[in-house]
């Protein structure tokens, strides 16, 4: 009885264990990084809807609008992750408040690292997993709020 000898060519299962193992981790990075993206997308979209409503509660106020109203806005309230409350929440020391209500927690600390251009306060603790109340704080003209912290706000 002889023996061939047969030369063997392909990878072995050990080769191929390991590219799976790296293209597992590579998947992993892409899926976290992907919703980080995301999470940095709506928390620009939340806080650009909060200025926009912010310029018209602002304007409404100094045209002498003693009760101002977001109606404009009431077909964009739902942003399928947070939803804007219709009530504006006139303070009696010349600023307002607009609420954002079922903000998931990563969103909100997303907000609260974001919020570098909006000239607001945000108060919220960001507790809840899925469900948290955030109130956003404006001056009536629009700039820094003195005496609170002015989340991320440049300080120009």
């Amino acid at each position: 009885m002889t023996f061939k000898s047969i030369s063997e060519i392909g990878r072995s299962m050990v080769e191929v264990l390991g590219v799976l193992a790296v293209m597992g981790i590579l998947s992993v990075t892409a899926v976290n990084g992907y919703r980080v993206a995301l999470d940095k997308n709506h928390a620009n979209e939340l806080l650009s809807g909060a200025s926009l409503r912010a310029v018209s509660i602002a304007t409404q106020l100094q045209i002498g609008r003693t009760n101002p109203s977001l109606a404009e806005y009431s077909s964009h309230d739902d942003f399928g992750y947070a939803k804007f409350s219709q009530d504006v929440q006139l303070l009696d020391d010349g600023k307002f408040k607009i609420t954002i209500t079922g903000v998931s927690k990563k969103l909100c600390q997303q907000m609260k690292i974001q919020a570098n251009d909006i000239r607001a306060y945000i108060s919220t603790d960001c507790n809840s997993a899925d469900n948290n109340t955030m109130t956003l704080e404006f001056n009536r003209q629009l700039d820094h709020i003195s005496g609170q912290q002015d989340i991320g706000a440049n300080n120009s």
